[in-house]
């Protein structure tokens, strides 16, 4: 049987040496990619916004405005200044 010193067990990095600084830089680091962020996003906030919308019927001002308030979050969520400043326009966010 051979000795080792770090195992990835259910997501978690278990470390012999009884110091949590590798875990805790590992968490921060994957927390911080977009990726998670978008993930996040989708779940929390859009299943939250949508819940109940489907059986609605929505008028095209009303599809409008949530467009418009998703790209503001998404905006806001990964730092992109608004179109006139940065040049990214809301279909490419």
């Amino acid at each position: 049987m051979s000795v080792v010193t770090s195992q990835v067990h259910l997501g978690s990095i278990v470390i012999n040496d009884q110091q949590s600084g590798k875990e805790l830089g590992r968490r921060l680091l994957e927390t911080s990619t977009t990726d998670w962020k978008l993930r996040d996003f989708n779940a929390a906030i859009t299943s939250q916004v949508l819940y109940g919308l489907d059986t609605t019927w929505l008028l095209k001002g009303d599809l409008k405005r949530l467009d418009a308030a998703q790209v503001q979050w998404l905006r806001q969520m990964l730092h992109i200044p608004s179109a006139y400043y940065s040049r990214i326009t809301d279909e490419t966010v």
